[in-house]
């Protein structure tokens, strides 16, 4: 609003007195009187204009929760965001290693399987002598043992061989004869495991009755060179031939 329009509007709110009627207010009052009501209801009015200020809404309690735990969540973030792809400064107590005493193997006496004797036994049996504990060996004491035992021919019976083989520990006893007769040996050992007895054929098959050969062969491991014993048919004891 112009200073002009302020002014204008304040004349005419307040209208100056006619000079007039004042001079005749001590002669006449009633004039007087009448003419301040027809003043007063002459002037205009102008009522105040106030432009009030709309008061912000008021923040409900869930809102401002969420926004709370928004920002936790947010610095969280950006704690963590820095140390993504990177090395953590955060030390962590390595495992101490634990060691188990390994306790060695015992020492395998491969000259145990030497064969020392052989009898034929001229029932059907044979009975090998060794320098040790043969028996354990076969066993699984070493990766390899086979025993083979040859009795030669005489003038009655064909010869006969037989075989044990074990390799670690699985053992296949075979038996034939000349003639091409097959059968499966049965080997008896001793408590001490120095000697076995051989049963080569069932009772009323006849058997040479020479002196028997025997051959043990022992390969301690899968990759070590195989070591050969022989006793030959002349230690052996039997009716000749």
């Amino acid at each position: 609003m112009s200073l002009e329009t302020s002014f204008r509007q304040l004349r005419e709110a307040n209208p100056v007195p006619d000079p007039a009627l004042l001079t005749d207010r001590s002669t006449d009052p009633g004039a007087l009187l009448i003419a301040t009501k027809q003043r007063s209801a002459e002037m205009q009015t102008q009522e105040l204009t106030r432009i009030e200020t709309p008061q912000p809404p008021s923040r409900r309690p869930w809102l401002i929760a969420a926004t709370a735990a928004a920002a936790v969540i947010l610095i969280g973030f950006l704690l963590i965001v820095p140390n993504i792809g990177g090395q953590s400064d955060v030390v962590v107590d390595e495992p101490v290693p634990t060691t188990t005493p390994v306790t060695p193997a015992p020492s395998v006496d491969v000259e145990a399987a030497f064969p020392t004797q052989v009898q034929n036994d001229q029932a059907s049996r044979a009975t090998i002598e060794f320098a040790g504990n043969a028996q354990a060996l076969v066993e699984g004491g070493v990766h390899m043992v086979e025993i083979q035992m040859e009795i030669e021919a005489d003038f009655n019976d064909p010869s006969v061989s037989v075989s044990l083989l074990s390799v670690d520990g699985v053992i296949t006893s075979t038996g034939i004869t000349e003639d091409g007769t097959e059968f499966v040996p049965t080997w008896t050992w001793t408590s001490a495991g120095d000697q076995v007895t051989v049963l080569m054929v069932p009772r009323g098959v006849g058997i040479p009755d020479t002196r028997p050969a025997v051959v043990v062969t022992v390969q301690e491991t899968a990759t070590s060179e195989p070591i050969e014993y022989v006793l030959t048919a002349a230690a052996g004891t039997g009716r000749p031939g």
